[in-house]
């Protein structure tokens, strides 16, 4: 499935109309109701309104938890290395939170799990990468290797950026350019 198909411009919308509402309030569930109020109305599709609301509150999430490591970071709460660790989270770790807070119907198990949540970080990764964001979905990570899924790195490659990029540096610069 390609993320660049016409009908899926609405996630990459979506996610450049969330990344500015967070930078003017610094609020990741005030920019998730922004970016809803502007974009759904865009939308006709059901299926596509629940994946688009699935996509920002993924995003959402990535965001808390980063903001919140960088909090505690910088407060000498936890080190370095383990700031990098907090602001990752695993697909399961993803889907069970996403079911908890926001009841999204995310599966938990098995390869299902990964092809949608890696979809959705898909769309959270084109659609920063189109606005000069970092590349929030790599902080999305597998179990076993702690290392995002393989779409990550065939965006990085495709997109031309260094296989050695690291999300978490990229999204340390962008929270402290914009006061975190």
């Amino acid at each position: 499935m390609s993320i660049l198909k016409p009908e899926n411009l609405i996630y990459l919308r979506g996610v450049n109309s969330l990344l500015e509402a967070f930078e003017k309030s610094k609020n990741p569930e005030e920019a998730f109701k922004e970016a809803i109020k502007k974009n759904e109305v865009l939308e006709q599709n059901e299926e596509r309104k629940i994946e688009l609301v699935r996509t920002l509150r993924l995003l959402q999430l990535l965001l808390e938890r980063a903001v919140q490591a960088r909090k505690m970071f910088r407060e000498g709460v936890i080190s370095k290395n383990e700031y990098w660790r907090s602001m990752r989270i695993t697909y399961k770790d993803a889907a069970i939170e996403l079911n908890n807070r926001w009841n999204l119907d995310i599966c938990t198990k098995g390869n299902r799990l990964g092809r949608h949540l890696g979809t959705l970080a898909g769309y959270i990764n084109y659609g920063a990468f189109v606005g000069s964001k970092p590349l929030f979905g790599g902080l999305l990570v597998r179990k076993d290797t702690l290392k995002p899924g393989p779409g990550f790195e065939n965006l990085v490659e495709k997109i031309g950026l260094e296989l050695s990029y690291r999300v978490e540096e990229d999204v340390n610069n962008y929270l402290e350019k914009l006061g975190f």
